[in-house]
This record gives structure tokens, sequence and C-alpha cells, in this order.
């Protein structure tokens, strides 16, 4: 049987004096009106015995005025500073949680997500950019609480297909971002499509109707040497590429370099020859096989 590490002795102390709820006020005022009606108490008795030998009358009157002068003023006093820093924490906390997490869908907020992101780039991972499909026309078709719905339907899919150890954010509007720490590029592309199919495969009911709704996903490897900005437009981009190629897939920054090469061979193919066939631009199947499997379409 493992004993669980004892807590440090200065942290058992913090937190004795942490102000969290009502009762601690309440407790934190007694210890202080017990300390302040002590001290008096404690030095007229010793000078008292220290001096006369006993207790004078008149040390008598002083100890019982050391004594009633704190009992009178620390209990007002100390439940109303107490309960003050209660209350200011109480709002620290929820300004926090403000800060933190985006109220709809309940992941991280943009401005922190990015700033959590900075803070690791000293490590390898892969930063997915998502986007909702056709999120306009749910909204215009549904109603933008049915759309409010949807975010918060593919914000707990990312959630869940993530699991804890991966930050989640919302960027803005139904744009998603994800950071896989530890991730290479294969198993985040791999990573992206779970999170594609779990969307897929959970479609929300409304009145009767179940709509369906799917993602675009692009993926780009974040290094400690990256730019974090550098990153997050690569990843744009490729999620730009996943929508031109027919929405509801993965592209990541290794099939649009290929794809960019490909482009480059078009043109200049068409330079040399007007006779022949032109190369298509776009990402072929075989390369997107290579890349992640066989492409589900909308």
């Amino acid at each position: 049987m493992s004993l669980s590490k004892p807590m440090p002795l200065s942290r058992n102390i913090k937190n004795w004096f942490k102000v969290r709820n009502f009762q601690d006020v309440i407790r934190l005022t007694f210890f202080f009106t017990i300390f302040t009606m002590l001290i008096p108490a404690a030095t007229i008795l010793f000078v008292s015995f220290s001096t006369f030998g006993e207790l004078t009358p008149v040390n008598a009157g002083l100890l019982w005025i050391g004594i009633l002068i704190p009992l009178f003023i620390v209990p007002p006093i100390g439940l109303g500073l107490l309960n003050m820093l209660r209350i200011l924490g109480l709002s620290l906390k929820k300004l926090d949680a403000v800060v933190k997490i985006d109220p709809l869908t309940g992941v991280l907020t943009r401005t922190f997500f990015i700033a959590s992101l900075q803070n690791t780039q000293q490590k390898t991972g892969i930063f997915l950019m998502a986007d909702v499909d056709h999120f306009k026309s749910v909204n215009d078709n549904y109603g933008h609480h049915v759309g409010d719905m949807v975010l918060n339907k593919i914000a707990q899919s990312l959630t869940r297909s993530c699991g804890g150890n991966h930050m989640v954010g919302r960027l803005g509007g139904e744009e998603f971002g994800v950071f896989l720490e530890g991730y290479d590029l294969e198993d985040g592309v791999q990573m992206a499509w779970n999170i594609c199919e779990n969307v897929r495969e959970y479609p929300i009911s409304l009145d009767g109707v179940q709509l369906q709704t799917t993602i675009s996903i692009g993926a780009a490897l974040l290094e400690p040497d990256s730019k974090l900005e550098q990153t997050m437009k690569i990843a744009d981009m490729c999620l730009y590429e996943a929508k031109n190629e027919g929405r509801n897939r993965v592209v990541s920054q290794k099939l649009v370099r290929m794809a960019n090469k490909t482009r480059q061979a078009a043109k200049a193919h068409r330079t040399q020859s007007s006779t022949h066939t032109p190369v298509s631009g776009t990402i072929s199947p075989e390369l997107r096989h290579v890349e992640s499997g066989a492409v589900n379409t909308v």
C-alpha cells in the first residue's frame, strides 16, 4: 500500500489562512480575536508577577481592560475585512474564469489558448486549426441558437477526442485550435482524422431531425525553434486547402508542400508545351492516401 506524501508545514499554514468561504471568515475572526486578547493579557501578567510577585488590583484592572477591548473591537473589524477578502477572492476567481474559459463552448479562450501555447513553445507538438463546415448555412436555415448548439457539440467532440492532456481553444467564430503536445505530424494527422469522424458520427437532434455537421482541419508542426505565428499561418493555409478539396477532411503542411510542387510542375509543363494536358494543381487522392488514408466525402 502506497502512502501519500505529507504536505509541507508551510503549505498547511498557508492553506489554513486562506479565505475561501464564510466559514473561513468566522474561523479566522475567532483566531485573531483570541490572539489579540492573549497578547496584552500575557504582557500584563508577566510585568505584574516579575515586578510585584503577584497580580495587584491595578494590574488586575488593566488585565480586564486588555481582554475586553480586543473582544469588542476585533470581531466586527475582522468580520468586515475578512469578508471583503472573501468577496474579492471570488470576484478574481470569476474574472479568471472569464479570461480563460469561453462561456459558450467551455474550452479555452483565444487569448489564454495562444498565451499558453507561447509558454509551451519549448515543446514539440502538432497545432490543429479546425473550422465548422457550412456554418453560415446552419445559422441561416436553423437560427443562431442552433449554431450555438453546433459550436458546443464541436467543442465537446474536440475535448473528448483529445483527452485532458492537450489544449483545446476557440479561436473565434466557428474556428477552433488544438495543440497535441509530443505528437509528430503523422500521429497528429491521424488524431485529426479521428476528430473529424467523431464530429460526423454524432449528429444533433433537432425536432426529430438529425443535423449532421462536419469540420475541416489544417495541421502544422510546432517545434521549439519555430514561431507560433508562422505555425498558425501554415495551419490556416492547410485549412484553406481542406476547404477547397471538398471539406470534411484533414490537410497537413506536408500535403500542402506536395501540392505546391505539383502546381509548379504543372506551370512548368504548360510553359513547355501547350499541346499536352495540364497537370491538376490540387492534391491528388493518391497523395492524400499516402498521408492519412482514404478521404471521406461530405
